[in-house]
């Protein structure tokens, strides 16, 4: 008899106007953000390394803001350099880290709530 468990790996991304939510454990993957107009995003992930991409093509709202939590795994937030990334972090032995800068005059902003916990949530300017 094998003692060891496989763990599922659950993966859900619905969006709805101009919010999105994702939920993703065990696993990897990337997930694409292709509205017209974002005002508000909630993720979640664990135990793995995600990657959620803002397409270019999105435009913000002014009070776009998006909620992340990451526990023991990795997180990476691809952002368009035309907007900038306003983070307020509340992390417990995890990191948080800026790759890269917004353009100048940048065209929006997004507020990103992010709270990890035995992980690392990385912002990369693409």
């Amino acid at each position: 008899k094998n003692g060891n468990k496989n763990q599922k790996s659950t993966y859900d991304f619905q969006s709805e106007e101009d919010t999105f939510t994702y939920n993703a454990s065990f696993g990897e993957a990337q997930q694409v953000v292709d509205l017209a107009t974002l005002r508000s995003g909630d993720v979640n992930v664990s135990f793995g390394d995600y990657t959620l991409k803002i397409s270019g093509e999105t435009e913000l709202t002014d009070d776009c803001t998006i909620t992340a939590n990451c526990s023991f795994g990795q997180l990476t937030i691809l952002v368009p350099r035309k907007f900038e990334v306003k983070p307020f972090t509340a992390n417990s032995f995890a990191g948080f880290e800026v790759i890269g800068q917004p353009d100048p005059n940048p065209m929006g902003y997004i507020r990103l709530e992010s709270n990890c916990s035995f992980g690392q949530t990385e912002v990369k300017y693409i």
